[in-house]
């Protein structure tokens, strides 16, 4: 009856609590956005053409840079680079629970967005060029999110190792995800709303976690042993 009490009262915390509810509340409305977007004709007609022209009037080094982006941040790749980010948290500050709360914080908003993708099951663009496109839905983009996940695994590190550099780190954060983004629309394998999608909703995942994990008296007691 006691775990019962205090399970009831770690949700009703959470109900409570406005910054949850505001985060629930956008994760209830991204799904819908993504299948009002399957429907919305005239909306899937401006998205393709933005998406048609980023593709095809992209110099020619722009589209390579893109093609590499499109290597580096596929989930393979972002769980490679997590997993050598982790080693240097750990190095820093040889503490194996910062670095395992610090991983957990950057990869479980990873969970949210590929359950959407398969929740709405959006097409990909189809622009009438031969593009080799991943097998998994667009909306929305995996790509986009594995930027910010890898951002926000650097931004923690330094947060705990050197403050100092936070600031520009946050800058170079934002132009990485937002060129990221960017070249998702060249190879013409996105539509605008998958990047934006991500762009916006995995940082405030990220936020949330890290509030959450810094307001936790379970977390800090016993996993941080603060």
């Amino acid at each position: 009856m006691n775990q019962k009490n205090q399970f009831y009262n770690f949700w009703q915390k959470i109900v409570d609590n406005k910054k949850s509810s505001i985060v629930l509340l956008l994760a209830i409305l991204i799904p819908c956005i993504g299948k009002g977007v399957l429907v919305m004709s005239e909306e899937r007609s401006l998205e393709t053409g933005i998406v048609a022209f980023f593709h095809n009037y992209s110099p020619s080094f722009i589209m390579s840079i893109s093609k590499i982006l499109a290597i580096i941040f596929s989930t393979k790749c972002c769980i490679v680079i997590l997993l050598v980010l982790s080693i240097i948290s750990y190095f820093i500050k040889r503490n194996w629970r910062i670095t395992l709360t610090q991983l957990v914080i950057s990869l479980l908003p990873m969970v949210y967005i590929f359950a959407i993708k398969f929740i709405v099951h959006r097409p990909r663009p189809f622009i009438g060029v031969k593009v080799k496109l991943p097998p998994d839905p667009s909306f929305p983009s995996g790509h986009t999110a594995a930027a910010v996940a890898i951002c926000a695994m650097i931004l923690m590190i330094l947060y705990v190792s050197n403050k100092s550099l936070l600031k520009l780190g946050l800058i170079i954060s934002i132009v990485v995800v937002v060129i990221v983004a960017l070249s998702r629309l060249v190879v013409a394998a996105h539509f605008p709303t998958d990047v934006i999608t991500s762009a916006i909703m995995y940082p405030i995942l990220v936020m949330y976690n890290l509030d959450f994990f810094k307001n936790s008296s379970f977390i800090n007691r016993k996993i941080l042993k603060r």
